[in-house]
């Protein structure tokens, strides 16, 4: 599972330009075995249970991205913090 996991993550992350500030939280892992990953201006959701990724939001501009992602304790709803300040809960 370990190796399948690290195969997986390795593609996904091809070519994305991440952050290297240490000031964001760009994976949390919900209750419910989704790992949400903040990558530049977009949040996906990986479902750890049957191996789908789906893109749950995109920022309106490039230039902003998502440098803060937590679950709910019940995984019903997730926050975001973004690069323009603002918190959103989806």
């Amino acid at each position: 599972m370990h190796k399948l996991i690290g195969v997986i993550f390795t593609n996904w992350f091809m070519g994305v330009k991440l952050s290297a500030s240490v000031d964001l939280n760009l994976l949390d892992w919900s209750s419910t075995n989704l790992l949400a990953v903040c990558l530049g201006p977009r949040l996906y959701l990986w479902n750890a249970s049957n191996g789908e990724i789906h893109q749950l939001l995109e920022m309106d501009n490039e230039s902003e991205y998502v440098s803060s992602v937590a679950w709910l304790p019940d995984a019903s709803h997730i926050a975001i913090g973004t690069s323009t300040m603002e918190v959103q809960v989806l």
